[in-house]
């Protein structure tokens, strides 16, 4: 499509004039634009003929996938880095848990203490058992 020839009030569009952008081809994959092919004047500053706008819808054809594909894999980057940033605060966070362990088990006449730590997944709270004789006590701290 020719800049010149859209009578629209756009900021992008007036950008695009400034910028010298005479023809504009959209990349359309699957009914999503993904992209645009912006041309400046040509250097014989003739008008672009109906065999030039064939051959850079033909261009643009071929373009669009390879254009796509670059955005799917880039997506697909921040995501892995989105992944990788959050186990690596998943794994600060047990690094914390664990140092708030107790190192050493209280003495409690009468009393057997025993500690068990499992997180559920990747980080937990911690659930301690008290046991004298019949009785049974507990404690839950949640950490998250």
């Amino acid at each position: 499509m020719e800049i010149d020839r859209l009578n629209l009030d756009s900021p992008a569009l007036e950008r695009m004039r400034q910028a010298g952008v005479k023809l504009v081809v959209p990349l359309v994959s699957q009914g999503e634009l993904v992209g645009l092919l912006n041309l400046g004047p040509r250097l014989s500053e003739q008008d672009y003929s109906a065999d030039d706008r064939a051959l850079l819808n033909n261009l643009a054809a071929q373009a669009t996938p390879a254009v796509r594909v670059a955005q799917l894999v880039r997506q697909q980057q921040v995501e892995a880095q989105e992944r990788e940033r959050m186990d690596q605060e998943m794994q600060v966070a047990r690094l914390i848990q664990r140092t708030l362990l107790p190192r050493q088990l209280p003495e409690l006449p009468g009393w057997r203490v025993a500690v068990r730590y499992q997180p559920a997944r990747a980080v937990g709270g911690i659930f301690t058992i008290f046991t004298s004789g019949r009785m049974v006590g507990w404690c839950w701290r949640s950490e998250m």
